[in-house]
């Protein structure tokens, strides 16, 4: 199928190819295929956003096409066969590729539609609690507008847009009010896809206006039943920064988190829509590898079955069960001192990253050196959680004597 078309801008610069193949694959089956591909008869500078925005239309269309013809051919099965719809899974989204996937689920037996429903919809509001919850002040989630809309960075169209807003302090030089605006824009494939791309824009700290952050949720279809909900995030300058390697990185270990935790709700709310006999189960997700420790020589890597970040957290390094200073102590270190862990928001000195608890451990030892001499140690120790999902602690050592 050539699809040729005329009666709007550049519509004279491509064109689509479609391809269904029906082909045998035993005695009395058939297996369909549709093939699709976007080619340009001259040069335009709106190539990507042609290329994106007509492949997820003329996707939409041919899939319910699709569903046409497995209705329409349900009559002439033989007896005792049936027209069964294959699993389908959505292609990878070409935009979240892009983009540095942050997490990954998946929840069988929960559909698109369900899910829209309880994530993303005026009916069930999700977005407003959760900000909430994170501890933001002056939380207003406006209602879906219904029109065509453009994404500022990807350049895809979108059919459903809403703004959000909220404020909250945040420890720079003092206390500073940071004044937030999220631009959620929307787009659903019947019950095989929904994306929502969100820009979060920020104001009331420096250089808040070199950048914004942009965060996008896709929940595709992956069988009958079942979802997987991808979140991808980049953190796109506006304007030039010599603290663009720190805004980057803090940024994105702070977005990182929060967007995990609304993963957990999102789970959480998505859990009572399960197919009966199905249950909306956590893919086993592994963390990016973190870019700081590839800079370091990695000294030793153990494996710790059926132990979780939470637990691991609580024997190593809360103040409730302490380990750290009969550790010293079992050294043969003297003088250890281990003081309670401060919350705040910390800059480590070396890796330039941002971390949310810090302590002072110090404690001394003699040294073999010209005579025995008296070493005094302080380590500075900070550190990060993400959820259930890593716990990171830097550790800063300083000596003397």
């Amino acid at each position: 199928i050539k699809m040729e078309m005329k009666g709007f801008p550049y519509a004279d610069c491509f064109v689509v190819e479609v391809r269904h193949v029906a082909s045998c694959i035993g005695e009395n089956d058939l297996k369909v295929q549709i093939g699709m591909t976007v080619k340009f008869l001259k040069p335009t500078v709106f190539e990507k956003k042609i290329r994106t925005n007509t492949g997820a239309e003329t996707t939409k269309a041919q899939l319910k096409l699709l569903d046409m013809i497995l209705v329409g051919c349900a009559p002439y099965a033989k007896k005792g066969d049936v027209v069964k719809k294959k699993k389908f899974r959505m292609p990878p989204d070409a935009t979240l590729q892009k983009m540095d996937i942050i997490a990954e689920r998946k929840l069988q037996g929960v559909g698109v539609r369900d899910y829209h429903e309880v994530v993303w919809s005026d009916k069930k509001p999700m977005y407003g609690p959760f900000l909430v919850e994170q501890g933001k002040n002056d939380v207003i989630v406006q209602p879906w507008e219904s029109g065509t809309y453009e994404g500022d960075w990807c350049g895809e169209t979108y059919s459903e847009k809403r703004i959000v807003s909220f404020s909250f302090m945040k420890q720079t030089i003092g206390q500073t009010l940071v004044e937030v605006k999220h631009t959620q824009q929307l787009r659903r494939i019947g019950n095989d896809q929904c994306i929502v791309q969100i820009k979060m824009e920020m104001k009331g700290f420096p250089y808040a206006d070199c950048f914004v952050v942009e965060v996008r949720h896709v929940a595709s279809c992956i069988g009958e039943n079942d979802l997987k909900v991808q979140i991808g995030m980049t953190v796109k300058f506006l304007k030039p920064t010599v603290f663009e390697k720190k805004i980057r990185t803090n940024t994105g270990a702070e977005t990182t988190k929060a967007q995990l935790k609304l993963l957990d709700m999102i789970l959480v709310g998505c859990a009572p829509y399960a197919k009966k006999g199905d249950v909306v189960k956590k893919k086993k997700f592994r963390m990016p590898p973190d870019a700081t420790l590839q800079k370091m020589d990695i000294i030793a890597e153990r494996k710790l079955q059926g132990v979780g970040v939470r637990d691991y957290h609580e024997v190593v390094w809360s103040d409730k069960k302490p380990m750290y200073g009969p550790f010293l102590v079992e050294q043969g270190k003297n003088d250890v001192i281990v003081q309670p862990w401060e919350s705040g928001t910390y800059e480590g000195d070396w890796c330039g990253e941002t971390y949310s608890e810090k302590r002072i451990v110090s404690f001394s030892f003699m040294k073999q050196t010209i005579g025995q001499t008296l070493v005094e140690v302080k380590h500075t120790q900070q550190l990060r959680r993400i959820g259930n999902d890593q716990c990171i602690v830097q550790i800063k050592m300083e000596m003397k004597g």
